[in-house]
């Protein structure tokens, strides 16, 4: 027998409650809260339950279902998305990676027609009256038919289509018998009135239809009242009630406010309030349309208010190291690999086998598939795929490939809880690629939830819109009613016009794009009478995004001057504003020492304070090595060289689409290198020069991001030896005495730190390497350094005052007679070699050259006399004299020659200077 009870609003239900017996009866409700909030008002009355007592309406329809159909199997919405992937692939329809998306949210939203025993064929003969339907979702319902055809072979289903499944069952009484009383409210869809109908001729069913003044404001969301009120009875209309504590919303208050954090702290400030008046925490109740999302805030607020909650602090299981290293390790060896699996799986490893993390980010923070781990040897052999992504594998062989990979350390709990999980609501019968299974254990270690430490029983409840039915809370304050918190993202293929002939054509009901049952359940709850409650919404997001108020916010403040509100200050506000060595010890549980060092760092980092010295004299004296490329640093930001020279860092070029220009320039030279060796030889074939070029690549380990990149370099730079080759060759005709000394040639001597003095045994070590040396048999040298440009080079006479110094350096190494092979030679010319233009006139040029190496005429500014020569070196002494006191000092403040250097400084990342702040 059907009876419908019409609720003016939640409360009037209480003497229904009241009257209960749940030996007898079924109370039916939509979700997990409300369930638990029954129960309790059932333990209150008799010391215990039965388990179907108290049934969601999911549990009901699978119950049925397993009596009804023992054969069939009910599978989770995430195994049916994975098997889903696996059967677009085997279709071979060459859609797009997201189609299995697509497909099961348009399944979802057509399944009350595709599960109902006529519902297909009647849409299929809609769509022939409807062409522009047809063309836009017809192939889609197709291959949705395909699917469930499938499924039926199968004999599986999806936990959320078992209400439209059930509707083909002769006789659904047979597998349930108790009265049940239907408290869906706005969940309760048409093919579960439809049901309900049907068990009503054997079994008492009571409804209980939401009935307020705005019902038909969501009429469509409430359709599925309307075919019961139709075939059944007169409703009841139960007597009204009212709130014992008050009887109208005579304390509910509505507050705008600036963004999300000021919304949380409005918040904080209330419920501080109510347990400063005397009431009990667990009496107040915190609701937001998502809670989860204003969670992370909330939680760090009242736990510095010490405000008790109830609510359990929960991770994801995907969240937790071992778990994630699992995954890791998982998709590295199914031949998935990504860098930060890489990275995380990788970095488990036995130390002594680990490569330099900068080495390794250069490598593979740029990967595409598992062909790129070959750009280290040592990796590749350690992850050679085991499978692939496409291989099939049973779940029992899934799972075997998958306890391989589990870490020894791992908690074995959790792998139970993963496992029961994935027996329960997968199959044994198909056999999926390993990339599904893959994915599939993936949604199951992101939804799955692991306590980490329990609520407190009587603290401030946290409550998710849909679970606001509850009837023993006396204060509430709802967050984020803004309409995009509280309007449901509908991504279907249906448009909201479509749906609406689909109703009234066939007389299916199917989710409307524009109806949200959080707006229902929020002007539901308002129904209740609340003695307290706040209301609030953010007119920003977290991202700085601009919201707009719901439809019942804005209904509710109509009439009201409404001004964004201010919160007070919270305990964290007074904390931030408070003296940091007076306060934070007693209120962190923090030493003194600790937190005057932490001033310290917060000061530099401001600029208030010189950064001081990082090392003292002694700490560096017997270690320090340096190079002028390491002098050249300290002059640019002494910063650049601590990070370098002392901090040992390195930023090593990242393997990318681009050739890095450090990598070409190591190419370069060494095929440079190569080209001059003695004696000359300029009539090397360009796939002679490419095979060195090959050679080079490997002995050097450049890597490229994609073969073609290499190959079009090769021929970028056998191109350009060419050129160089040919002006080798006509410089060799005009300076036949002319020959390579040295190629490359490393260089390794002693400057003293007070003089800038060159020898070979004391001092602070310098080393080295001179890209080239020239001569001309008679003890004449010509230092040359190659440059891909040399447009921004400064001229001889600027070389001191810009810091360029490399090129003289090393011609007064070689003068100063420390290096063995040029003993008793002079340098008389010094010149950098633009190697785009084929140039190599812009240096040094003594005037007492013989003209053998080079030519004195035209030398202009670049031709000097021995004593100018001598006092350029002096000019350099000194100046590596001072750098080198300065770095003894142990100071490195951040303190560039240029700031504009500083936009494109590889290092400003970690720099603390204060104008990057």
């Amino acid at each position: 027998m059907l009876q419908i009870f019409h609720l003016g609003s939640p409360l009037e239900k209480a003497s229904l409650l009241r009257e209960f017996d749940p030996q007898t009866t079924t109370w039916l409700v939509s979700e997990l809260r409300s369930k638990f909030e029954i129960q309790r008002q059932i333990l209150k009355r008799q010391p215990y339950f039965e388990d179907t007592s108290v049934l969601r309406a999911s549990e009901l329809w699978r119950s049925i279902f397993r009596r009804a159909k023992p054969d069939w199997k009910v599978i989770s919405k995430d195994f049916f998305q994975s098997w889903l992937k696996d059967e677009l692939k085997k279709m071979n329809l060459h859609l797009s990676t997201n189609a299995d998306v697509v497909l099961l949210r348009f399944m979802d939203h057509l399944s009350p027609i595709l599960t109902h025993p006529e519902g297909p064929d009647r849409l299929r003969d809609w769509l022939l009256e409807n062409p522009e339907s047809a063309q836009r979702w017809g192939s889609w319902f197709a291959m949705s038919e395909r699917i469930y055809s499938r499924l039926q072979e199968l004999q599986v289903l999806p936990a959320s289509w078992l209400a439209g499944s059930l509707q083909g069952l002769l006789k659904i009484s047979d597998y349930w018998q108790r009265s049940i009383i239907v408290d869906l409210s706005s969940q309760l869809s048409r093919s579960e009135a439809d049901l309900f109908l049907q068990l009503a001729r054997d079994v008492d069913i009571s409804i209980l239809e939401p009935s307020p003044v705005w019902r038909d404001d969501f009429q469509f969301l409430l359709s599925g009242y309307d075919i019961l009120r139709q075939q059944g009875p007169k409703p009841k209309v139960l007597a009204a009630a009212s709130n014992p504590t008050q009887a109208a919303n005579s304390g509910c208050e509505l507050h705008c406010l600036t963004g999300i954090l000021a919304e949380v702290k409005l918040c904080t400030e209330k419920i501080r309030q109510w347990l400063e008046q005397g009431h009990e925490a667990s009496r107040l109740a915190v609701i937001a349309p998502e809670i989860e999302e204003y969670w992370p805030l909330l939680e760090s607020y009242f736990q510095e208010e010490g405000i008790p909650v109830a609510k359990d602090r929960v991770t994801r299981l995907q969240t937790l190291p071992s778990v994630a290293k699992w995954l890791a390790q998982l998709r590295i060896f199914s031949g998935k690999v990504q860098f930060a699996d890489l990275e995380l799986s990788y970095y488990e490893q036995n130390e002594a086998d680990r490569i330099r993390f900068e080495k390794f980010y250069a490598l593979f923070s740029q990967l595409i598939s598992a062909e790129d781990l070959a750009r280290h040897q040592a990796i590749q052999q350690a992850y050679a795929a085991k499978f692939a992504l496409n291989d099939e594998l049973s779940r029992d062989e899934f799972i075997g490939f998958a306890l391989r990979f589990w870490p020894e350390n791992g908690e074995s709990s959790w792998l139970e809880v993963l496992l029961r999980d994935l027996l329960h609501s997968s199959l044994d019968t198909v056999r999926l690629c390993l990339g599904s299974w893959l994915f599939y254990l993936e949604q199951l270690c992101a939804k799955r939830e692991v306590r980490l430490q329990p609520g407190v029983s009587d603290g401030v409840q946290f409550l998710n819109l849909n679970s606001t039915e509850s009837l023993h809370f006396s204060h509430f304050f709802y967050l984020g009613l803004s309409e995009s918190q509280l309007k449901e993202k509908y991504l279907g293929l249906l448009k909201a016009g479509e749906v609406l002939r689909i109703v009234q054509d066939l007389g299916f009901y199917l989710d409307h794009p524009e109806m949200s049952s959080k707006e229902f359940d929020l002007a539901w709850a308002y129904e209740n009478k609340q003695p307290t409650v706040v209301y609030s919404f953010a007119a920003s997001n977290l991202k700085g995004g601009i919201e707009s108020a719901s439809n019942f916010w804005m209904k509710r403040s109509q009439g009201r001057k409404l001004l964004a509100t201010l919160p007070t200050a919270t305990r964290w506000n007074s904390i931030e504003q408070s003296d940091l060595l007076t306060t934070l010890p007693s209120v962190r549980n923090l030493s003194p020492q600790f937190l005057s060092l932490q001033k310290t760092f917060l000061d530099r980092d401001s600029g208030q304070v010189s950064s001081g010295k990082i090392l003292n004299r002694e700490s560096l004296q017997g270690e320090l090595k340096l190079s002028i490329s390491g002098i050249e640093d300290y002059l640019k930001c002494p910063f650049i060289f601590a990070a370098k020279r002392i901090f040992k860092l390195k930023d090593e070029a990242t393997v990318d689409l681009e050739a890095d220009g450090r990598s070409l320039g190591i190419l370069e030279h060494a095929l440079l290198e190569a080209l001059c060796s003695e004696p000359r030889k300029f009539d090397w074939t360009e796939s002679q020069i490419e095979s060195i070029l090959e050679i080079i690549r490997k002995e050097k380990e450049i890597n490229f991001f994609d073969a073609n990149v290499w190959l079009s370099l090769r021929q970028k730079y056998t191109k350009r030896a060419v050129r160089f080759l040919e002006f080798e060759s006509e410089w060799k005709k005009l300076y036949p005495a002319t020959h390579v000394l040295a190629r490359e040639q490393e260089v390794a001597f002693f400057v003293e730190p007070e003089s800038g003095e060159i020898n070979r045994a004391k001092g602070i070590r310098f080393s080295g390497k001179i890209d080239r040396v020239d001569s001309n048999g008679d003890q004449q040298l010509v230092v040359i350094d190659y440059k891909s440009s040399t447009s921004s080079l400064k001229a001889l006479k600027s070389w001191i005052e810009n810091n360029q110094l490399q090129l003289l350096f090393y011609s007064l190494a070689l003068d100063s007679q420390v290096v063995d092979k040029f003993t008793a030679a002079e340098v008389v010319g010094a010149f950098y070699y633009d190697l785009k233009k084929r140039d190599r006139n812009k240096g040094i040029r003594l005037k007492t050259a013989d003209g053998k190496l080079f030519s004195l005429e035209g030398g202009g500014r670049n031709l000097v006399t021995d004593e100018q020569k001598q006092e350029l070196y002096q000019q350099l002494k000194q100046k590596i004299a001072a750098v080198i006191q300065a770095i003894l000092g142990g100071s490195f403040p951040a303190e560039p020659k240029d700031k504009k250097n500083c936009a494109d400084c590889e290092w400003r990342n970690l720099c603390r200077a204060p104008h990057l702040k």
